[in-house]
């Protein structure tokens, strides 16, 4: 494996979890730096989603999950971060 790649985790219902970085082994195989996988967790090579409050992933591209109320209330929490 050349360099250090990067994986997005996901659970067992394909919901995003994090974003790691894998490193290389002895043996030629590559691991999370700094997590350890849950049961039910994969990796999987895409890039990481951006603005979404509960984003799945479907196989080929992220989906937003979350409901329009919980969009709102994660964009106003948001905001409120910002003035803090």
């Amino acid at each position: 494996m050349t360099g250090n790649p990067h994986r997005c985790v996901v659970n067992r219902d394909s919901y995003y979890k994090t974003f790691v970085l894998l490193i290389s082994k002895e043996d030629g195989t590559a691991v999370p730096y700094a997590y350890d996988l849950e049961p039910g967790e994969t990796l999987i090579e895409a890039p990481p989603p951006s603005n979404m409050v509960a984003p799945r992933w479907t196989g080929n591209v992220w989906e937003e999950t979350a409901t329009p109320e919980q969009i709102a209330a994660a964009e106003a929490a948001k905001a409120q971060e910002l003035y803090y």
